[in-house]
């Protein structure tokens, strides 16, 4: 008997039941569909902009480089004219300038050693004593039968002199003892003696000596002494050491690195290029395959773009020879890169170095030192502003009550800036004693913002607590479980509150920044006191914003 095939598609109906859940499947199937899809879409440009940031970040470390005429002031070389007598080395920046330099005399160590030799390290120099004077002060080292030369020469170098003393081989069957300053310079100079008859005299090898210099004439020029030959404040950033004594000057000259200084600018132009071209890559649309890029048509990119191009490439009215980019070496190419003419950017620092970097930063200025310019932005115009203070910034600060001897002891906890710590007071304290105890107990929890002082409370001693330098309402100062000084309670800063320029600012502790008009982006640091404020409207000075230009540190 032939078994019945059964298919349940089209059963009764005539319907093909399979296509039909198929059909289902693949309809519950697109959400999930879609989701891949946006998930795909999502990672692509997730991956896109980590790699636009990997170039932002290579360009922000080139535009660190050239942030301020002081980065550009780094750009230094220094040279001496006779390298055997004189060599020189930059430890800063210093002005270019050129110094004349003689040398009168090397530092020596001072050096003394035994007449008389022993036949070996490690025999045996007799009982006597050995007596050192450093300073005009003597010190006594007594040996005995069993003291042995290398033993005595041990014993000297521990016992913190500044004398180093070992034991040296002359000849065959010949060791003596050695002795030397540990640093060199007539200071470090000392004599010894001694009535071990196995030593014999004591001889002075080299007698300790500081090294002279002279600036200009090499007779009549001003003279320099070191204990050592390196001389390393005669000009700040500079320093040179001595190797011979001259007869005749050597030129010490510290002139513009144009060539340190043009590879610094270029770094910013081959570090812009690629970040452009990374940006142009992901944003891309090739119109013969139809398929875009994962960020083609994305606004921030794009904005990215015309925000470093016109970072770059502003022109800059300083009154120079130099205007635009392209009149040093620098032209803009027809896919929004950057080429740089190397002979012609050269040439130009080379012919007027200043000039060209005023092309690349910001020059700032406060007229008196009331004023610090913090920062400005690429909306901020050239100009001087008037920087006016109506409500002076403070730091917490809280004055006790009248002092008392505490009569237990007092624990009192203190809070600033997410840190707790409890002090201890002792019964009986005075009032020096308590501000000691409460600043050891600040210092050893590491909480070295706050402090402890004198105070003043209607006349009387008074303990005083603040937070120096933590100005505005971000500094809170919270002191509880003081049963005895009146210094309980929540203290806040106050923030500054003013103008620059006649426009609205916003205020943080002792800053001011400008959000509207010609200041706006520019940031002021203040200092005005309350008593200087008084009603408000005090006028602390004049920032002034000089040759400034959307420099490339605006996106950077």
């Amino acid at each position: 008997m032939v078994s019945p095939t059964f298919s349940f598609s089209g059963i009764a109906s005539g319907l093909d039941t399979d296509a039909i859940v198929n059909s289902l499947m693949q309809l519950e199937r697109l959400p999930i569909g879609r989701l891949n899809a946006q998930r795909a879409d999502y990672n692509g440009k997730l991956n896109a902009w980590t790699s636009i940031t990997t170039k932002l970040s290579d360009f922000r470390t080139s535009v660190d480089e050239v942030r301020s005429v002081a980065d550009f002031n780094g750009f230094v070389s220094v040279t001496s004219s006779n390298e055997d007598a004189v060599t020189v080395s930059l430890d800063g920046s210093p002005t270019p300038s050129t110094l004349s330099v003689s040398i009168e005399q090397l530092a020596a160590t001072h050096q003394v050693a035994t007449g008389s030799g022993l036949p070996e390290s490690d025999a045996l120099v007799g009982a006597g004593t050995f007596t050192l004077s450093v300073d005009g002060s003597p010190t006594d080292f007594t040996t005995d039968a069993a003291t042995t030369l290398d033993q005595l020469a041990a014993e000297i170098s521990s016992a913190g002199l500044g004398v180093s003393a070992s034991v040296i081989q002359v000849s065959q069957n010949d060791y003596r003892l050695l002795l030397g300053a540990t640093e060199s310079g007539a200071s470090a100079s000392f004599t010894a003696s001694s009535d071990i008859s196995a030593f014999g005299t004591i001889d002075t090898l080299a007698q300790g000596q500081d090294a002279i210099a002279r600036l200009g004439d090499p007779i009549t020029g001003l003279q320099l002494t070191r204990s050592t030959n390196v001389f390393t404040d005669v000009l700040d950033g500079l320093s040179f050491t001595a190797r011979a004594t001259t007869t005749t000057p050597v030129d010490i000259t510290v002139a513009r690195d144009a060539d340190g200084a043009f590879e610094a600018i270029k770094d910013v132009f081959t570090s812009a290029n690629g970040l452009l071209s990374e940006i142009e890559s992901q944003t891309d649309f090739n119109a013969a395959s139809v398929r875009g890029s994962p960020l083609t048509g994305d606004r921030t990119a794009r904005n990215m773009v015309l925000t470093l191009q016109s970072a770059l490439s502003e022109l800059v009215p300083n009154g120079g020879e130099f205007t635009a980019i392209g009149q040093i070496g620098i032209s803009i190419q027809r896919d929004g890169t950057y080429e740089i003419d190397d002979d012609v950017l050269l040439a130009a620092l080379e012919t007027d170095f200043d000039n060209v970097v005023s092309m690349f930063v910001q020059d700032t200025a406060a007229v008196n030192a009331n004023l610090a310019v913090l920062a400005t932005s690429s909306s901020t115009i050239s100009g001087s502003y008037d920087v006016v203070v109506d409500v002076a910034p403070e730091i917490p600060l809280v004055v006790g009550s009248a002092y008392g001897a505490p009569a237990q002891d007092e624990d009192l906890t203190i809070d600033f800036g997410g840190t707790s710590v409890t002090v201890n007071v002792a019964t009986g304290s005075d009032i020096n004693q308590a501000i000691t105890a409460i600043n050891a107990g600040l210092i050893a929890a590491g909480l070295t913002a706050v402090l402890a002082e004198l105070g003043d409370a209607a006349g009387s001693p008074a303990i005083q607590m603040s937070a120096p330098g933590a100005y505005g309402s971000l500094a809170v100062l919270t002191i509880t479980n003081d049963q005895a000084f009146g210094l309980d309670g929540v203290t806040t800063g106050i923030d500054i509150v003013g103008s620059i320029g006649g426009q609205t600012t916003t205020g943080v502790g002792d800053v001011l920044a400008a959000t509207s008009g010609d200041p706006n982006g520019l940031q002021v640091r203040v200092s005005a006191t309350a008593v200087e404020v008084g009603g408000g409207g005090y006028l602390v000075g004049s920032v002034g914003t000089t040759r400034l230009r959307k420099s490339a540190g605006c996106l950077a």
